[in-house]
């Protein structure tokens, strides 16, 4: 992101939109645990943490309001669109307006950040992930994927990343 977007206000731009349109796909809660933790990565690495908060409330509101266009993306929406019928292309054209105008009103929020360039600096060797640890922890998020989608059984995937993050 840094590299692609050298401000401080067009990398918090680029961040609040990951989070609106991860939140149409992915639903607002889920985007949020995605993308607030990329967010204070790349700011803290920018030396940019004075723009934590600030980024960080742009992000639950562009999660909440990217989330309110498609019928997955906040669990009243579900709700919304069974109890009334309404087909996925019909929620869609009803809620674009809406999600039209919060986009327009985030990216001016967003506007309000000093354009100051930024850059990441370098990171020593202690810095950066281990390979092995980086294999294992991506190892359990896929267990944990897979519990979600009801490949691997709840107490299985508990067990098994509760027993190996206490060895690591």
């Amino acid at each position: 992101l840094v590299q692609l977007f050298h401000t401080t206000r067009s990398v918090v731009t680029a961040l609040v939109l990951i989070t609106l349109v991860g939140s149409m796909l992915l639903t607002n809660d889920t985007a949020l645990l995605t993308f607030l933790p990329l967010s204070w990565f790349v700011l803290h690495a920018t030396g940019q943490d004075r723009h934590l908060a600030f980024t960080f409330i742009l992000q639950n509101c562009a999660a909440n309001l990217g989330g309110m266009l498609t019928p997955f993306g906040n669990p009243q929406n579900l709700y919304l669109a069974s109890a009334f019928s309404l087909s996925t292309g019909t929620f869609l054209i009803r809620m674009f307006p809406l999600t039209a105008l919060s986009l327009v009103l985030l990216v001016a929020a967003a506007c309000m950040l000093p354009s100051t360039p930024v850059d990441i600096a370098s990171q020593t060797a202690a810095e950066r992930p281990e390979p092995k640890k980086l294999a294992v922890y991506l190892v359990l998020f896929m267990t944990c994927l897979g519990c979600v989608s009801h490949l691997i059984p709840y107490p299985v995937m508990l067990v098994l990343v509760l027993i190996t993050l206490l060895f690591i």
